[in-house]
């Protein structure tokens, strides 16, 4: 039995010349069917695709042959198999590497459309200059051959006319030929990142042209670089706006005009990793315009037409950009609907107050797409985490209006199945699963693990968190969190210098994660030629695994003021339990202090006579924090507020309340410098004395002592305090504010400025804004290998007489 033949050409027509396509026909010595599949036409660079595919294939004839007789086929023939695939012409892609694109496979039907697929994926892999593939009966099935023809090997990559980048740079950057055979479309990428890096230093007309030279199956590739002449962004003028200026334009692009301002500006830029550039780029300007274009489509210009730049080059090497706009009207929000389904966890009402987009307004795009990410975080915190939020845009030409309909389908409610915690290696799994907020069975809540991920990162053990979910079982949704390991042990160092102190030293050794347990202990030490001051503290955030915290801290301190000595002795015991939400806490604690005033000389203040010898105090604090931070090192966003109360009475000799109020907000402000924080703090307190006891004076160990570089930058500890004979005795009333801004420089440098006012006030004196002192500076934050670097220099605006005008605050410190 002869095979039978089914031609098809890789081609505009078909092989079969002269038979149409399902044209029936006779070959001698048996019967056949001639198949013709008209492929379409491919090409590869400048050279027409000279592929073919050769079919012969076996239908309905054969199998009359097979079984001695006709028969109806679509009734009794059966569908044909691809019995094995055979590969030809490969030398250096290897047999394994061409099967694995083949959609035809052994063992399945054979189909005619399949083999299309595969001839044109085999092309798509840049190796083959031609492709073959014939069809013959084998083991009452099919074999298929896939002949095919390697592309010459590439046997050197030339750089020829470069002069003002080195040839070792441009090679860097050119993209290699997989098993070095040639293909047009590297060529292509590598004659775009040539051009680009020449645009990129102002060589707006670069030239790159591609020679190939071609022996024995080898090439020899040139690019021949032809530089032209470099010029630079002169002035980048919009034609047509009217609503925006030409200033607001050109701070949407990261295309400048040069002048001294922008070349600061790219500059720091660099540094910022917001790199923009005054020379000019093509497909950076495209990017530019479009940005323009959205920029106008966000404040209702949804008409805006941006058109192609205008580009002129003067001799003297300045490039000249004109860009027409046509602004169009000015769309407002006619209206905002919803459009629920059916048994939806929320009412409409409820869902608009969430909206950016108001009826009446300004229409933005970005705004719409705001509702769309708060819409969908929304549904998925009840556990439809495949809601699809769909906004619906009827734009209205004559009344200039857009009604918006945000179609909400809520999907299948999803609940949480398994929960897996990878990466941690010290960390127990517990440690991680309980900043969750979600057991196994719970309904999944999107923005719940989006807090979590917040939690975990600071708790700072971990240096990367990533919480992901994945299908489970039906209507379950896996939780897996992945998380880097960091060390969490830290010794820190810090020094510095004061007219008070002379010298001094602080040295700090903490562990945040002791035995992975999520506990922290730490040791500190202050030193200098007046203070000696101890301190150990341990806390653990779940004590029995419940939700309930332990903090306890012992200290002892000595020190030398210029009219009397203060020792102190003492321990402080917190318990802790979190209230409403994951980020308020309520504390009671019980704190003991043994104070002894000794040395006091005959010119100290009367109050001080008055507390000579040793005191016990006995207090309860008790304590309501919230702390939203995204981070305890270096936070970005979230706010921390602390108040307490303190009554001493509980026994002990002194008699007094004490209430302190702390809170600092963070806010990043990437529209001035990306990545970039505003930090303000304020904080207020007053001691009184109890309506019990003797009525004395306040221990002065618990007066306020305002300035250092945790109040007030710029001042000595005490500088900010009352004095009496020239002594700071401290106050009974302190307010301080802080602000900061921070913003990134060179990696991970941080630099700051800062305001810093405040003071504490004595008995009598009423909070003024007249009493605080003042002080302005600059400082720089960085997480160093050593550890967290804090530099500051403060400089004080109402320097008094006898007074340093600044003062350098540092600490350094490494971790383990």
């Amino acid at each position: 039995m002869e095979g039978l033949l089914l031609r098809g050409r890789h081609s505009s027509g078909g092989c079969c010349e002269g038979i149409s396509p399902f044209q029936e026909g006779r070959k001698k010595g048996g019967g056949h069917l001639c198949l013709l599949k008209k492929l379409e036409e491919g090409r590869v660079g400048r050279e027409a695709v000279k592929g073919s595919i050769v079919v012969f294939f076996l239908l309905v004839f054969s199998v009359c042959l097979l079984f001695g007789g006709f028969v109806d086929a679509r009734a009794q023939s059966p569908q044909l198999l691809v019995k094995a695939i055979e590969i030809q012409g490969n030398k250096r892609v290897d047999k394994e590497t061409i099967l694995f694109k083949l959609k035809s496979k052994e063992g399945e039907p054979f189909s005619v459309s399949k083999v299309r697929e595969d001839v044109k994926s085999l092309y798509e892999t840049g190796y083959f200059e031609d492709v073959e593939v014939d069809a013959e009966p084998f083991e009452g099935g099919v074999k298929l051959v896939y002949k095919v023809e390697e592309r010459p090997l590439v046997a050197r990559v030339l750089v020829k006319g470069n002069k003002k980048i080195k040839t070792k740079d441009i090679t860097k950057e050119l993209k290699k030929f997989p098993l070095s055979i040639y293909n047009e479309n590297i060529v292509k990428e590598n004659v775009r990142k040539i051009m680009q890096m020449y645009q990129a230093k102002g060589y707006y007309d670069v030239r790159v042209d591609v020679e190939r030279k071609e022996r024995r199956g080898r090439i020899v590739l040139t690019y021949r670089i032809r530089e032209g002449r470099k010029a630079h962004v002169a002035k980048i003028e919009f034609v047509g706006n009217k609503h925006f200026s030409d200033r607001t334009l050109r701070g949407q692009m990261l295309t400048k005009e040069k002048n001294l301002w922008s070349m600061v500006t790219i500059f720091v830029g660099y540094f910022l990793g917001k790199p923009s550039t005054y020379y000019y780029i093509p497909d950076l300007l495209k990017l530019d315009l479009m940005k323009v274009r959205e920029f106008y489509r966000d404040h209702g210009f949804l008409r805006v037409a941006v058109g192609d730049p205008q580009v002129s080059v003067k001799d003297s090497g300045k490039i000249y950009i004109k860009v027409p706009i046509e602004e169009g009207p000015r769309y407002k929000v006619a209206n905002v609907d919803l459009r629920l389904g059916t048994d939806d966890p929320f009412k409409s009402e409820d869902i608009k107050k969430l909206l950016g987009l108001k009826s009446g307004e300004w229409y933005g795009a970005a705004t719409m797409r705001q509702d769309v990410n708060n819409l969908t975080e929304l549904y998925g915190s009840k556990g439809y985490v495949n809601a699809d939020v769909r906004p619906l845009v009827e734009i209205d030409d004559e009344d200039h209006t857009v009604r918006v309909t945000y179609r909400i389908e809520k999907g299948a409610k999803y609940y949480v199945g398994k929960i897996e915690v990878q990466g941690n290696v010290k960390t127990r799994d517990k440690v991680i699963r309980r900043e969750l907020g979600l057991a196994e069975g719970d309904v999944m809540n999107t923005l719940a693990l989006k807090a979590a991920k917040e939690r975990l990162s600071r708790l700072g053990y971990f240096s990367q968190v990533d919480i992901e979910t994945k299908p489970g079982e039906d209507h379950f949704e896996d939780i897996l969190v992945n998380v880097e390991e960091q060390p969490t042990g830290s010794l820190m160092f810090g020094g510095g210098y004061s007219t008070q102190e002379a010298f001094g030293a602080m040295v700090q050794l903490q562990e945040k994660n002791l035995f992975g347990r999520g506990q922290s202990v730490s040791l500190s030490g202050n030193f200098s030629g007046k203070r000696a001051e101890y301190d150990l503290s341990f806390f653990d955030p779940y004590i029995l695994d419940r939700p309930l915290s332990l903090g306890v801290r012992t200290h002892h301190l000595t020190y030398e003021f210029d009219t009397f000595d203060e020792e102190s002795l003492g321990f402080t015991i917190t318990l802790g339990k979190r209230i409403w939400n994951w980020y308020t806490t309520a504390s009671i604690g019980y704190e003991f202090q043994s104070v002894d005033i000794s040395g006091v000389d005959d010119d100290a203040p009367e109050f001080i006579h008055d507390q000579r010898g040793r005191s016990v105090s006995s207090a309860v604090i008790l304590g309501l924090s919230q702390d939203t931070r995204n981070s305890t090192v270096l936070p970005t966003r979230g706010f921390q507020r602390r108040v307490s109360l303190k009554v001493a009475g509980l026994g002990g000799d002194e008699y007094y309340y004490k209430v302190i109020a702390d809170a600092g907000w963070f806010f990043s402000i990437n529209k001035l410098i990306k990545n970039s924080v505003f930090h303000v703090r304020g904080r207020m307190g007053f001691i009184n004395p109890l309506p019990v006891g003797d009525g004395s004076d306040r221990p002065v160990y618990e007066r306020f002592f305002v300035g250092g570089d945790d109040t007030v930058r710029g001042f000595d500890e005490d500088e900010a305090s009352p004095e009496r004979d020239g002594q700071a005795i401290g106050g009974t009333k302190e307010l301080i504010v802080n602000v900061e801004y921070l913003f990134p420089l060179v990696g991970g440098l941080r630099g700051l400025v800062f305001y810093d006012t405040g003071a504490a006030f004595d008995n009598g004196d009423q909070i003024s804004l007249s009493g605080l002192r003042h002080a302005v500076g600059v400082g720089i934050r960085f997480i160093t290998p050593f550890g967290p670097l804090k530099l500051d220099l403060g400089y004080k605006l109402d320097r008094k007489k006898g007074e340093d005008s600044t003062k350098v605050h540092f600490s350094v410190g490494t971790v383990f």
